[in-house]
């Protein structure tokens, strides 16, 4: 958990975004280890930067590199 907590607030100085959405595996199980993810960048970040963050974890779990991929199919005309 420290090793993500690390990354991810390197990730939260350098580019200050709003909201980060974990995924894939881990994401499916995002709500078992919320609370000591975030006790552990509580840990890394500067008082109160967590409070303009949103982390939640992804609906669509593994599924996402196909369904992008499927988008990217019909959105950019097809094979041809």
């Amino acid at each position: 958990m420290r090793g993500l907590a690390f990354g991810l607030s390197a990730l939260i100085m350098v580019a200050h975004p709003e909201l980060i959405v974990i995924s894939g595996g881990i994401g499916a199980s995002f709500s078992l280890f919320e609370p000591m993810l975030l006790s552990a960048l509580s840990d890394e970040l500067f008082p109160g930067s967590l409070a303009q963050i949103q982390i939640v974890g992804s609906v669509l779990t593994d599924r996402a590199p196909y369904l992008g991929g499927v988008h990217l199919l019909f959105t950019s005309g097809g094979f041809g």
